[in-house]
C-alpha cells in the first residue's frame, strides 16, 4: 500500500495564517507497479489538491487541532479511512437459511438410516 502525504499551508481572507495537512492515499492506483502513478491517477490528485475539500475513502484536510488530537501521528489511515465497507449481515434471513439447511440434513439423515436398514445395516 503506497501512502502519500503533502503539506500545505493556507492564507484565510482574514489574513490568518492556518496550517493543514492535505492527506491523500494512492492504494487503489495501478494494479501491477504501485511505484508509478498512471496520467489519470495524477490527474485526480491534481484536482482533490486544487479544490481542497475532503473525498470520502481517497483524501482529508486535517487542521492543527485535529493533528493535535491525534497526537501528531501523521500515519494516513488514521485520517483516511481505506477499509473496504463490511457487507451488512440480515440475521433473521441467516437463521431462516439455517433452520432450511438443519431440516435439508434432518430429512437427509433419515433417508440415509432407511437406505442402510435396507441393506440390512444395524443402525
Amino acid at each position: 500500500m503506497q501512502l502519500k502525504t503533502i503539506l500545505r499551508e493556507r492564507t484565510e481572507t482574514s489574513l490568518e495564517t492556518k496550517t493543514t495537512l492535505f492527506f491523500w492515499t494512492v492504494w487503489k492506483c495501478s494494479r501491477k507497479n504501485r511505484n508509478k502513478l498512471r496520467d489519470e491517477d495524477i490527474t485526480k490528485i491534481v484536482s482533490a489538491f486544487k479544490n481542497y475539500k475532503d473525498i470520502d475513502r481517497y483524501c482529508h484536510i486535517a487542521d492543527l487541532d485535529e493533528l493535535k488530537e491525534n497526537e501528531f501521528n501523521l500515519n494516513v489511515p488514521r485520517y483516511v479511512d481505506i477499509s473496504e465497507p463490511e457487507e451488512e449481515i440480515d440475521i433473521q434471513d441467516s437463521i431462516n437459511e439455517l433452520k432450511k439447511i438443519e431440516k435439508e440434513r434432518a430429512e437427509l439423515e433419515i433417508k440415509v438410516r432407511q437406505d442402510l436398514k435396507e441393506l440390512g445395516l444395524k443402525v
